[in-house]
């Protein structure tokens, strides 16, 4: 049986539209400014929901 092929974390995986310090960026405004996720989705050309994802921890969870 063939091994499963998983796709690139992060920054790694050569579709992305963020990088680790913009991750990072859009926690903190989300936490310290309590920014909506549509403005912060809107600032980094992302959909709300992955900001979402990001800032509960589902997506991006390996940056700190």
């Amino acid at each position: 049986m063939p091994a499963h092929k998983r796709s690139d974390k992060g920054a790694l995986n050569p579709n992305v539209k963020l990088d680790d310090n913009a991750v990072r960026k859009i926690r903190r405004l989300r936490r310290e400014y309590n920014l909506t996720y549509i403005v912060i989705a809107q600032r980094f050309g992302v959909d709300l929901k992955h900001v979402r994802d990001i800032c509960i921890g589902k997506a991006w969870s390996h940056v700190k």
